[in-house]
């Protein structure tokens, strides 16, 4: 992978291993919830932030617009808020290290560490 290439991570102690780009995307869009019968919580980046921004593009296919626009008629619409946002790697590291059963992402291998574990996108 190259460098700031999107990495789907987990907790280290998620039995996740891979998931589609098509689920990847219902799930960070929360039209999905479960995945292997298993409730999934995402985590996202603060809206803007480039983390977010090439995550939009590249898996939900929008630009950052489009995902607050998405967002705003899913809240009028549905009453569904985004997913929670966190404002750093770090921070989305320590949450998933204390919830097995939630996805985020990285931009950056080096923030991989033993807390996380990368899933494999599949197409």
């Amino acid at each position: 992978m190259c460098a700031n290439e999107i990495r789907v991570i987990t907790s280290a102690d998620s039995p996740l291993k891979a998931i589609s780009q098509t689920e990847l995307a219902s799930i960070f869009l929360k039209r999905k919830s479960k995945i292997q019968g298993q409730e999934i919580q995402v985590i996202q980046y603060r809206a803007n932030s480039i983390e977010r921004i090439k995550f939009a593009r590249k898996i939900l296919n929008m630009s950052m617009d489009e995902e607050t626009l998405y967002w705003r008629k899913q809240l009028v619409q549905k009453g569904i808020r985004p997913p929670k946002s966190k404002k750093n790697a770090l921070i989305v590291k320590k949450y998933l290290a204390r919830h097995p059963f939630t996805i985020s992402y990285l931009l950056d291998k080096s923030d991989l560490d033993d807390t996380v574990v990368e899933i494999q996108v599949t197409n």
